[in-house]
């Protein structure tokens, strides 16, 4: 009998000693805390290796979840506060106490979350099922010009959806917006639904180009600047084949200046960095001090004066401007297009 009692003595302090090193392996092992256990560890001490000893007690910060709290809380590597409630939601905490994200069951959760090493969140409902909760990320940048919100790396859970909304500045429009690469053109806004896997979500935006339209008639004073009515002191007519008016309305509106020289009979045109000189009856204009034939095709083509007015070959002073000039025959339909720089 004495040896059995000896020998169970021994067993039991073998198995103490062995539940001590046990113990501090699980708990110091690589210095990652196996978190979470039942009671922290496996041997259920409830034991933290944290220092709490400067904790005086003071309120850091408080979430109010939609019911009661039943379950302790579970943390993650990165802070992250995970915990239950009875409201249905499992909640994700940022180390602030702010809300990361939530995720709904169908019933009210009382046990504790657990956490695997690839990331993913187990918890148990009342619905009876136990559920594997996962997240994605979704990498959103935008160009100059513009924004997209919400911005940065957005978290989401699986099967949730996240709407975008692209917005561009002003003297900015949207040039093409991609998700996972693949362009989808223009678009204000984007859903990502029923989310299963990472995603980008990328805006391109551009200068919008200003530019002046004038649309004029033959044989009619009005004219328009982009949609507004305007007058020429005389109707642009055909001469030569060619179109010739009163220039300066037209100029004016490009934000242009005319000048007139009596003594040499001379119409000087400038407009940004150029200059245009013309001379009355004369085939031959200055472009920049550089002489040049107002049409090559035909010399006829010559500045005029016709009922006391100047009268200009239009498309050889706006084209030298860099406008666009476009011809409709049967409607005898000028139309100037000038690039805002």
């Amino acid at each position: 009998m004495k040896r059995f009692v000896v020998f169970l003595l021994t067993i039991l302090m073998f198995f103490s000693l062995f539940q001590g090193t046990l113990r501090e392996s699980v708990v110091k092992a690589d210095n990652t805390p196996i978190w979470p256990m039942f009671h922290y560890n496996a041997q259920h001490t409830g034991q933290c290796p944290y220092d709490t000893s400067s904790n005086n007690g003071t309120l850091k910060w408080k979430f109010q979840t939609g019911d009661h709290v039943f379950s302790s809380p579970a943390i993650s590597s990165d802070g992250t506060i995970y915990v239950a409630s009875g409201d249905h939601y499992l909640y994700a905490l940022n180390p602030d106490g702010t809300l990361k994200w939530k995720f709904q069951t169908g019933n009210w959760i009382e046990s504790s979350p657990a956490i695997s090493s690839d990331g993913t969140i187990y918890v148990g409902s009342g619905d009876y099922y136990l559920y594997a909760i996962t997240s994605y990320t979704i990498t959103v940048s935008a160009g100059s010009g513009g924004t997209i919100s919400p911005s940065g790396t957005i978290t989401v859970n699986s099967g949730e959806s996240k709407t975008f909304t692209i917005i561009s500045d002003s003297g900015y429009k949207i040039s093409d917006v991609k998700v996972d690469g693949v362009s989808k053109g223009t678009i204000s806004s984007y859903i990502f639904q029923n989310i299963t896997s990472n995603h980008t979500i990328e805006a391109i935006f551009e200068e919008e180009k200003k530019e002046t339209v004038i649309i004029l008639q033959i044989g009619n004073k009005e004219f328009t600047v982009n949609g507004i009515s305007n007058t020429l002191d005389s109707p642009p007519v055909i001469k030569n084949s060619r179109t010739l008016l009163p220039i300066r309305a037209v100029i004016e509106a490009l934000n242009g200046t005319v000048g007139w020289d009596a003594t040499e009979r001379k119409v000087t045109v400038s407009l940004g960095s150029t200059n245009i000189e013309l001379w009355i009856g004369k085939s031959t204009a200055k472009v920049n001090d550089v002489d040049t034939p107002i049409d090559s095709t035909n010399s006829k083509v010559v500045p005029e004066i016709i009922n006391s007015r100047t009268m200009l070959p239009l498309r050889f002073i706006t084209e030298n401007l860099g406008c666009k000039v476009d011809w409709e025959p049967s409607t005898q339909t000028i139309t100037i297009t000038y690039p805002m720089r």
